[in-house]
């Protein structure tokens, strides 16, 4: 578990301890007003549905808060790696281009870039093998390729070229919300490798123009879908791939 989990995790009790207190005060107000026992049960329903929703609501605004926290004063550079810019790319990266570099097996152009830090190379190859566990039966050889670049693309937090295709499932195999969730696997596994925190929202961008069939959902579905607990999901949320790959 990483630092920006428990800073949810805690952010959430703080939420869970007020919305049971604002209840706790509500109900003995009435009381003290002369409410009716059964009556003050009965208006503290309503009262309570309204104040559980709001506890729903702040887990997303949480997790959005944490994100801009570990941004702004959690950042650091990678195991002592020094950070690399590309010209005429706007984000940073964590990995190089060179051509004398080794290309990876995911890659299918020599330009794309490689991983300079060995805990970013053995995270791909973590998420190389939940692919072909959690996506296999749902991908041919060729699609695989080109997921495998894209995460390559992904874990460098390098934009994705115009010229890589979609990635194409067997629709029947996967649905959007495991895709989502897929996609949430991944990004915990690149993000503990760089202890570099970033938007949800760039994830949701980049499922979005990976998978085809994500194609006709707007980027705001896709992030709120990637930790949802709503349905019968085939594609789990995972805290540890290596755990998962082994059992």
């Amino acid at each position: 578990m990483n630092s920006e989990y428990y800073f949810q995790k805690g952010l959430h009790l703080i939420v869970a301890s007020a919305v049971i207190f604002a209840l706790i005060v509500l109900f003995s107000a009435m009381v003290s007003r002369g409410f009716p026992l059964w009556l003050a049960l009965v208006l503290l329903v309503p009262a309570g549905l309204g104040v559980v929703g709001f506890y729903f609501f702040s887990l997303g605004s949480s997790a959005d808060l944490s994100e801009r926290f570990f941004r702004r004063f959690g950042r650091s550079q990678p195991r002592g790696e020094e950070k690399t810019m590309t010209e005429g790319v706007g984000s940073e990266q964590w990995c190089e281009r060179s051509p004398d570099a080794i290309v990876p097996e995911s890659a299918v152009v020599s330009a794309d870039p490689v991983p300079d830090d060995r805990i970013l190379e053995n995270a791909l190859a973590t998420v190389y093998e939940y692919t072909d566990k959690d996506l296999g039966d749902a991908i041919d050889e060729t699609n695989l390729r080109i997921l495998r670049r894209r995460l390559l693309y992904l874990a460098c937090m390098t934009p994705v070229p115009n010229d890589v295709p979609q990635v194409q499932l067997r629709h029947d195999r996967v649905s959007y919300g495991d895709l989502c969730h897929y996609g949430w696997n991944v990004w915990n596994a690149f993000k503990g490798a760089t202890n570099r925190f970033y938007d949800q929202t760039e994830l949701a961008e980049w499922l979005k123009a990976s998978f085809e069939s994500l194609a006709k959902y707007n980027t705001k579905t896709l992030r709120a879908k990637l930790r949802a607990t709503d349905g019968g999901y085939r594609i789990r949320l995972l805290d540890n791939l290596k755990e998962y790959i082994q059992k």
